[in-house]
């Protein structure tokens, strides 16, 4: 009878499969970083576009623009695995802008926390429509970025 032997080198498997890991989980953090750079493009976008016919209403009435909150649109890495970023800013007024204030407060599902203060007691009686910028680049990008991780872990199997 004849025998077949096979020999298979262990360790330079599990090296080799970690190799190939660590390559796919570079891919996906890349893809993390692309989004994220497409969401505060996108978001900056948003407020040159669509704000721009309420500005300019709000110019004519003596308002200086100052691109103030398109200027503070941020990325921040949020350290550990790679796959976290924080896409916002730090002006005050943005959730205002967001949102909307009083009667025309629109809240995207899951931005429940961050509307809250458009939402505001009702003490006072200012009504602005919102002018979403943000959570739209955001949902642009979702299936973007999800079909992405897609492919690349597509090519694993």
């Amino acid at each position: 009878m004849a025998e077949i032997k096979i020999r298979i080198d262990y360790d330079k498997m599990i090296k080799e499969m970690s190799a190939f890991a660590l390559l796919k989980k570079e891919q996906v953090k890349e893809a993390f970083a692309v989004a994220a750079i497409n969401i505060d493009r996108e978001a900056k976008k948003n407020l040159t576009g669509e704000l721009a016919k309420y500005n300019s209403s709000r110019k004519e009435s003596g308002y200086k623009l100052t691109g103030r909150l398109k200027s503070s649109i941020r990325i921040l890495f949020k350290a550990g695995s790679g796959l976290a970023y924080n896409i916002g800013t730090d002006v005050y007024y943005a959730p205002y802008v967001e949102f909307g204030t009083g009667k025309f407060v629109e809240i995207p599902e899951g931005a429940e926390e961050q509307a809250a203060q458009a939402k505001g007691a009702g003490i006072r009686e200012v009504n602005l429509p919102a002018r979403p910028f943000l959570f739209p680049a955001a949902e642009t990008e979702r299936p973007l970025l999800e079909k992405e991780i897609a492919e690349i872990l597509k090519k694993v199997k």
